[in-house]
């Protein structure tokens, strides 16, 4: 006989069990705005309810109103990136230091993570300790007091959270961790991802992030932010995958939208900062990137001419002769630079316009190796070409720690089998004027005629990829006027230029008189120097 001490019991257990299956996760969004007195104050709370009442057995939600909602708070620079419902697949909110970047991707991921239940959000941070400092804390702020938050994973293999109706919040440093592992996220299967701190994520991450949709390209995005920080790579992405291409939408807002900082703030950093610089982190001004080549533009990315007399073998032996081993000319110039870390090749042809005579010049091909050396360079080289090309390089003798002992650069690419010689280009200041001006007259000379082109392959698109962003991004420092060496072994943008330019200047090299920039207000660091 049930006692009614026992009945009570097992109607609790009932209770509880079925409490245990049904669980609220919804949200809102509520905006503040700036009130009498210059404090945030609560203002309007958007309709859209994010979420619901979720079944833990049915995996799903009932579509029943949720009797407990959670307002997350938001500025009004926040909504349009919040509210966006766009197709493309990739979008950047650009914004200052401060300005509440990092809070509006976390938002955004949980968002998307109370809708879609039981699938993985990628949370991808420029490293794992920015993403244990920063990304981590901040998404935990805002689930804790809801009481959603299911399992916390903290392991050397993994960082995430895991949300009651079965969505992980998976954490991903973006630096790679070796050749063998590979990029953050790769091999998985992710519903959605946002990057905190874009600007400073390197592109083969985010090119590793943009795969990970396969499941449902449809529904799949990439939801961004930044600070515009003059990082060459971040300005690339910037201005060929989000101002110029369909698949990117580019957002911004001002520092001052951000109700929940006083506006005097955002005035002190002026003080710190020159007004280009502020007016980009913390305005809505676009890079002033002080271009070194800024003659070259779409115009210099063309097919190779179907007709024209190919000259490479009669320049080239007019200055080394014949091949001592084949008894042939050469029919490629191949531009060489060598870095201690990256190396370029940029394969080059000349050719006769038969109408004018002129003498034009393509970049039919370019090979670079990141960390491999000087002698796996080589031998790539050697497997391509052979001693059909003759490599024209730095006129330094610097040698790569990796190939100390097998001599200088010249002599490692001579021990492939290569032929070689020393561009009449030197490292002085002048030197480098001479080059910057002879890159710029080839590209567009004062009467308004091309020389030197970029080759494409059949699809249109250019054999040279990293020469064109070379010349696009490759800039002077704003302050000091001198070429911006501040990446080198991170990202380095001048490699590939640097290699055209060796392999150009024996041929036209009468072209470089004081032809370096069409910015007459630019400082002028060589001035001294001529």
């Amino acid at each position: 006989m049930r006692t009614p001490r026992r009945s009570l019991i097992e109607r609790a257990l009932s209770l509880a069990e079925s409490a245990s299956r049904v669980v609220d996760i919804a949200a809102q969004l509520r905006v503040y705005r700036r009130g009498p007195d210059g404090r945030a104050e609560p203002a309007e709370l958007l309709p859209r309810i994010y979420g619901g009442r979720y079944v833990r057995q049915l995996r799903g939600y009932t579509g029943e109103t949720p009797a407990k909602i959670v307002e997350f708070p938001v500025h009004p620079g926040q909504l349009d990136a919040l509210t966006y419902e766009g197709p493309e697949m990739r979008i950047l909110a650009l914004g200052a230091p401060g300005g509440g970047k990092t809070s509006m991707v976390v938002t955004r991921a949980i968002m998307v993570a109370l809708d879609m239940p039981g699938v993985i959000i990628g949370m991808a941070g420029p490293t794992v300790g920015h993403n244990r400092r920063v990304l981590l804390p901040k998404t935990r702020k805002l689930l804790k007091p809801t009481g959603w938050i299911a399992e916390e994973t903290d392991t050397e293999g993994e960082l995430s959270i895991t949300l009651v109706n079965g969505t992980k919040l998976l954490f991903l440093g973006s630096k790679e961790a070796s050749r063998a592992l590979g990029a953050a996220g790769q091999g998985l299967d992710l519903a959605f991802v946002v990057e905190d701190e874009h600007q400073a994520m390197p592109t083969s991450t985010c090119l590793e992030m943009n795969a990970r949709g396969r499941q449902d390209d449809a529904t799949f995005h990439i939801f961004s932010a930044a600070t515009n920080r003059l990082h060459p790579e971040f300005q690339y992405r910037l201005a060929n995958w989000y101002k110029s291409n369909p698949e990117g939408r580019l957002l911004r807002y001002k520092p001052q939208d951000n109700v929940f900082v006083a506006d005097r703030w955002w005035e002190r950093h002026r003080k710190f900062m020159s007004k280009d610089d502020y007016e980009r982190e913390f305005g809505e001004a676009d890079a002033k990137l002080g271009r070194i080549y800024d003659r070259f533009d779409d115009q210099h990315i063309r097919p190779l001419p179907l007709v024209g007399e190919d000259i490479t073998r009669r320049l080239t032996e007019d200055i080394w002769g014949r091949d001592e081993k084949t008894g042939d000319g050469y029919s490629y110039v191949i531009g060489q630079d060598w870095g201690s870390r990256f190396i370029a090749s940029v394969v080059l042809k000349a050719y006769k316009d038969p109408l004018t005579g002129r003498r034009l010049w393509w970049a039919v091909d370019e090979i670079l190796t990141d960390g491999e050396g000087s002698d796996r360079h080589a031998q790539k080289l050697f497997q391509k070409y052979g001693r059909r090309g003759i490599v024209v390089g730095d006129p330094r003798t610097k040698t790569s720690l990796a190939d100390a002992a097998h001599g200088s650069d010249y002599t490692v690419f001579h021990n492939a089998g290569l032929p070689v010689a020393k561009s009449s280009s030197g490292r002085k200041p002048q030197s480098l004027r001479h080059r910057f001006g002879m890159m710029n007259s080839l590209l567009l000379d004062g009467n308004g005629q091309r020389h030197l082109f970029v080759a494409t392959d059949p699809h249109g698109y250019p054999v040279c990829k990293k020469l064109v962003e070379s010349f696009r991004l490759y800039r002077y420092d704003e302050h000091t006027g001198e070429p911006d060496q501040k990446n080198k072994g991170v990202y380095d943008v001048s490699h590939a230029t640097d290699a055209c330019s060796y392999g150009l200047h024996p041929f036209e090299k009468i072209r470089g008189v004081d032809v370096v920039t069409q910015d007459p207000n630019r400082m002028d660091p060589w001035a001294s120097s001529t």
